[in-house]
């Protein structure tokens, strides 16, 4: 079955939330029209957008990883864990140390 693992709290979990934030900046300068009237002129603009996910359990955040990058395969009748998401490939040496303190077999690597 596919679960999540945490980084943060060791822990297998079935859920992970994402969560889309997006904003826009502006610079502005002063202006003054004919008239005299003083007002702001925008002379750059640009709109930042990121997704944070996070662990339902223990309140882990990440920017730079999405949820499905925590993800792992576990059997439980084996006791074997394999690592699906891209957080665990690139951390294998972690995921199977916290495989191996739950009491499962990492598989992979």
């Amino acid at each position: 079955m596919k679960k999540f693992l945490c980084p943060e709290c060791r822990k297998f979990v079935d859920e992970f939330y994402e969560g889309f934030d997006e904003y826009s900046e502006w610079v502005v300068r002063p202006k003054e029209d004919g008239n005299g009237a003083e007002h702001v002129e925008c002379i750059d603009q640009q709109t930042i957008q990121f997704v944070r996910s996070f662990c339902c359990e223990c309140g882990f955040e990440t920017f730079e990883w999405r949820a499905s990058g925590f993800i792992v395969e576990v059997d439980e009748a084996k006791k074997t864990v394999t690592p699906v998401g891209g957080y665990w490939k690139e951390h294998y040496d972690e995921f199977a140390e916290i495989v191996k303190e739950l009491g499962y077999t990492p598989i992979g690597g």
